[in-house]
């Protein structure tokens, strides 16, 4: 048997361990549905949501129902599960009310003032509380539905049109840097000048120094009044040197200042 025939023989085998080592995460795509909860499981479910939601109320309703004695222990629970300045400081203050009451006289005015300030506004703000402490965290989804995934980033950035527009953006930033460090170069390839043959992409910008008036009035936002204008400043003025200067001469609205700060450049 010669090489080839060797060769042969051998390939099937090692391509196929190859492909098992480069890709061992690859499966077969089903075209099967995922799979759906049961009947049993659903009953189930709904079960314990219900329990859990009347257990809620109930411990709620603790501090009202034992005269406030069990408003420390709401509070804490409270700031163990939502933890912030304000059901710490409230844990705290029942708390303090709590060992007050135990520590005040008989029948003192400090032990009832600590005994109906646990009862009264403690169980109020227990039971104000409950869908707080014991609510879905914030951003979750409702129960028994899935998250609602955001939306597709990827899908955003592939769009084409939303990737066409950040291209232009991109290709004006380097023909308006192309403009102040090398004029010159600028001038040879048209940037600014699409009056003129060319073949170099400036992304749309217009040279407010050389460019005629309809090449002037097709920025967006600038009238056919806006480059009459610029263009008889640019006459009786001389070139301009900045946005600023171009939109103070022409007597141009503030609001074409941003607009032409994107689109503009000055050779």
């Amino acid at each position: 048997m010669g090489y080839e025939g060797f060769r042969g023989r051998g390939s099937g085998r090692s391509e196929g361990f190859l492909t098992a080592r480069r890709a061992p995460n690859l499966r077969p795509m089903s075209n099967e549905s995922p799979r759906q909860p049961r009947a049993g499981q659903v009953q189930q479910a709904g079960s314990r949501s219900r329990a859990r939601h009347v257990a809620t109320w109930v411990w709620a309703g603790l501090p009202a129902l034992s005269l406030g004695f069990a408003s420390p222990f709401f509070f804490i629970q409270a700031a163990a599960r939502r933890f912030n300045a304000w059901t710490l400081a409230l844990a705290v203050a029942t708390t303090a009310l709590f060992v007050g009451f135990f520590l005040a006289e008989p029948d003192s005015p400090w032990e009832t003032a600590c005994a109906v300030l646990n009862w009264v506004v403690g169980g109020g703000l227990a039971l104000a509380m409950r869908g707080y402490v014991f609510g879905p965290p914030a951003g979750a989804a409702p129960a028994g539905r899935a998250p609602q995934p955001e939306p597709d980033g990827w899908a955003r950035e592939r769009s084409p049109l939303l990737a066409e527009a950040r291209r232009l953006r991109e290709t004006r930033a380097h023909a308006r840097e192309l403009m102040e460090r090398d004029p010159l170069v600028a001038k040879e390839l048209g940037v600014g000048r699409p009056d003129r043959d060319r073949e170099f992409d400036d992304g749309g910008v217009v040279d407010l120094n050389n460019a005629p008036e309809q090449v002037i009035s097709r920025i967006n936002g600038v009238t056919v009044q806006h480059a009459q204008a610029l263009v008889r400043a640019r006459r009786m003025g001389g070139r301009f040197s900045s946005v600023a200067d171009a939109v103070i001469r022409a007597d141009l609205p503030a609001e074409l200042e941003e607009v032409l700060a994107e689109y503009a450049v000055f050779g």
